[in-house]
């Protein structure tokens, strides 16, 4: 029921909101994250700021389906959410199970790419404040793509694949 909320949340905040919003509005997207989907205030507030910066609040705010790309490039925020936004204490498990139940990853996609993240990061940076910005944002980004490569199945089109959703690259980048 969470994954369907967020699913009906994230598609209506890529393009497809009513008539009583007509424009995109953080504070509103972040209350219905909360409210819809179980994610956390801190996280629901880490997503918001990477759809923005992402897809930007011109297209957020457009009356149009979301493209695949847009849908792309939310999924990632929402990983990086969950993997760099979720506060302290720390905890790896609860990280895992949010990646399978609220971004689709399967449990042993989950589990590597979290092991893999906190590998590179480190466990205190992941539970810290301020992982929005700067070297934070840009070494947590990193590791996504690193634990990505890491824990997709070998073949290049798979990995290509898991980057595009996991860490929003384009084709090209990946």
């Amino acid at each position: 029921m969470k994954v369907r909320a967020l699913l009906i949340v994230a598609v209506l905040v890529l393009g497809l909101g009513g008539c009583n919003n007509p424009t995109y509005k953080r504070s509103t997207v972040e209350h219905d994250l909360v409210n819809d989907t179980g994610l956390s205030a801190s996280q629901a507030d880490c997503f918001a700021v990477g759809l923005e910066r992402s897809i930007g609040v011109d297209r957020l705010s457009a009356r149009t389906a979301p493209s695949a790309r847009d849908r792309e490039k939310a999924g990632a925020a929402l990983i990086f959410a969950i993997v760099a936004c979720s506060g302290a204490p720390y905890d790896r498990a609860k990280i895992e199970r949010a990646l399978q139940v609220q971004a689709k990853l399967s449990a042993t996609f989950a589990k590597c790419l979290a092991e893999g993240v906190e590998k590179r990061v480190g466990s205190d940076q992941l539970a810290a404040k301020g992982n929005l910005s700067g070297t934070a944002q840009t070494k947590i980004e990193d590791a996504i793509v690193l634990a990505t490569i890491a824990c997709a199945p070998p073949t290049r089109a798979a990995q290509i694949a898991e980057l595009q959703r996991t860490a929003g690259l384009s084709a090209g980048q990946a």
